[in-house]
C-alpha cells in the first residue's frame, strides 16, 4: 500500500490559493498532466486530483471492473501501513 501511494502520488505538489481564490497550476504540471481546456476535479482521500476531462473519461472507460476488483482486493486485504 504505501508503494502503491508513493508511486501514485509521484509529483504531488502543494499549491496555495491567490488572493482572489484562485488555484494557479504550475505551467509543467499543467503539460505533465496533459491540461487542456475542461478539467475534473476528483476526491482522493486528503488531495485533490486534476484531470483533463477527456483523460478522466478515458481511463474510466478503459478501467475494467475486473481490474478493479483485483486492485481492491489487494489493497484491502493488506494491512495499512502509514
Amino acid at each position: 500500500v504505501r508503494d502503491f501511494r508513493r508511486y501514485f502520488l509521484n509529483g504531488a505538489t502543494q499549491l496555495e490559493l491567490d488572493s482572489a481564490g484562485r488555484l494557479l497550476i504550475p505551467k509543467t504540471l499543467m503539460e505533465y498532466a496533459g491540461l487542456e481546456k475542461d478539467v475534473v476535479l476528483a476526491s482522493a482521500v486528503d488531495k485533490i486530483e486534476i484531470w483533463d476531462k477527456s483523460k478522466y473519461k478515458q481511463f474510466f472507460e478503459t478501467f475494467s471492473r475486473d481490474s478493479f476488483s483485483n486492485l481492491a482486493n489487494e489493497v484491502m486485504n493488506k494491512p495499512t501501513i502509514n
